[in-house]
């Protein structure tokens, strides 16, 4: 057990190794690396300014800030760092299921993305992140066994050689009575 006290960016980015994929790892890296520079070298020079447009996020770092320090109901400190990073794998995270997600509903030429699509999407690349999670309203995963995607060959028509001809269509009785 370790009586850690302080929540910083590398905790955060060992709890993201974990989870993710080492495909999704790397772009956190390289996103959250962007980011703390974006942050590091703006926070000097425009103040005023919120930590969400500083590190230049689309998610505000204050709610995830909150997240953290409340977590387990423990006082828990936080560095200045740690929620820009939570942040960054979160709006990665995002990215990659939206992704995912538009080229499923494209794939199948629908204009909107669907909790269905999401659901899909989140099995794709995010299988680790979303293990265990399911959409609300998303349905059930389609599973077809895979002996009954396999197509059968189709049986041709034998054509007449030489001089034989077809038979006629023979109707049943009365058939032709009652037209």
């Amino acid at each position: 057990v370790v009586n850690k006290k302080t929540i910083s960016h590398e905790d955060v980015l060992a709890a993201t190794e974990l989870t993710m994929s080492d495909k999704m790892f790397v772009d956190v890296m390289k996103n959250n690396t962007e980011a703390l520079t974006h942050y590091t070298s703006n926070s000097e020079t425009k103040k005023g300014e919120s930590r969400q447009a500083k590190a230049g996020l689309v998610l505000p770092p204050s709610i995830a800030e909150k997240f953290l320090r409340d977590f387990n109901n423990s006082s828990l400190l936080v560095t200045s760092t740690a929620p820009i990073t939570l942040c960054v794998v979160l709006e990665t995270v995002l990215h990659n299921l939206l992704s995912n997600a538009t080229s499923i509903a494209t794939g199948s030429k629908k204009v909107r993305v669907t909790v269905r699509e999401l659901e899909l999407a989140s099995r794709d690349d995010l299988e680790k992140v979303f293990e265990g999670f399911h959409f609300i309203g998303g349905g059930v995963l389609p599973f077809i066994h895979p002996t009954l995607l396999a197509k059968k060959a189709r049986k041709r028509v034998k054509k007449p050689q030489g001089d034989q001809t077809p038979k006629k269509h023979k109707f049943k009785p009365g058939t032709v009575a009652l037209r």
